[in-house]
């Protein structure tokens, strides 16, 4: 992989991408190029094409809301990213371009956890790992993003609990430019598998 590919935003997110935000991009990136570089590495042919499944999965199945995050197709279709290092979130307002949040899979649902920020170094080992969680720990019943997410004080928020299983049904996120973006399960996973798809470690909301 050439420096351009290794610390720069990859070809599919440039195409997105104005100026100032290709600029914040790869600012952000090269400040943190050691670590960046597991996020950002270009995948095999073998895991896109894996990714490129899992989407056909999740439109066979239509959506991925409610007691869908338990299909078991969907969920295995899903497994070899379960690990992946989280994805990071950008805003996609023009003239911002900021991080809003880190991205990662479920460790067994289908379904897209999100933090605003990640675990600290030594605590990020791929897939859930990889997200923040409140220090000190208030409600143990409640997986750590959630509990964040339900602080309020984080740019990632619960949207509504409308879901049977047991997970919010929708997240909004929110940047400090003032955008806000509430996003489905279903959305959410589409992102995250097309950025994989496209061996990016990116997404743009």
């Amino acid at each position: 992989m050439g420096a351009e590919g290794s610390l720069g935003a990859p070809p599919a997110l440039r195409a997105f991408l104005c100026p100032t935000q290709l600029a914040r991009h790869n600012s952000s990136v090269q400040s943190r190029a050691p670590e960046s570089l597991r996020h950002t590495a270009a995948f095999s042919s073998a895991s896109q094409s894996e990714a490129q499944a899992a989407l056909a999965a999740l439109e066979r199945l239509g959506d991925a809301e409610g007691r869908a995050i338990f299909d078991g197709s969907l969920r295995a279709a899903l497994t070899p990213f379960r690990t992946h290092a989280a994805l990071e979130v950008i805003c996609g307002r023009r003239e911002c371009g900021r991080r809003i949040a880190w991205w990662a899979l479920d460790t067994d649902a289908a379904f897209v956890a999100a933090t605003e920020r990640r675990a600290r170094p030594r605590e990020r080992l791929g897939g859930m790992r990889d997200l923040a969680k409140p220090l000190p720990r208030k409600n143990h019943g409640l997986l750590p993003w959630i509990e964040l997410a339900q602080s309020g004080t984080t740019s990632v928020r619960i949207a509504d609990w409308r879901n049977p299983s047991g997970y919010p049904l929708r997240l909004k996120f929110i940047c400090r430019c003032g955008s806000v973006y509430t996003t489905t399960n279903t959305r959410r996973i589409q992102l995250y598998l097309t950025a994989l798809s496209r061996g990016s470690g990116t997404i743009l909301l």
